[in-house]
């Protein structure tokens, strides 16, 4: 994982990318230009080349570069995601989702 400044560094370049330009930090993705099959490529990078893992409705979540660095850590949050969290995070959800389902169905085994 890189560091937190390589690491703003390396998402506005891939923000950079996608766009054909620098970013401004507070200019919405979309209306810089983007759009979804954009932000889809954005998040694939993001994840390949940094090693970050998440949900690609952050990036609709976290619509400019200001709020994306915050939210993957580049701006120092110490619970930034990383590859292997979300799938420890379905592991451990797993089971409480198959008791839920059970119990709306009646099987109470």
């Amino acid at each position: 994982m890189p560091e937190v400044s390589d690491l703003a560094a390396a998402v506005s370049e891939l923000v950079a990318e996608a766009l054909g330009r620098p970013a401004l930090p507070e200019e919405n993705f979309f209306e810089a230009g983007m759009d979804s099959l954009a932000l889809v490529e954005l998040h694939e990078r993001i994840t390949e080349r940094l090693g970050l893992e998440f949900p690609i409705t952050e990036l609709f979540a976290h619509p400019n570069l200001a709020a994306l660095l915050g939210f993957v850590g580049a701006t120092g949050r110490p619970d930034a995601p990383r590859r292997g969290d979300a799938a420890a995070r379905r592991r451990r959800s797993a089971p409480r989702h198959q008791v839920r389902s059970r119990s709306r169905r009646g099987d109470t085994r």
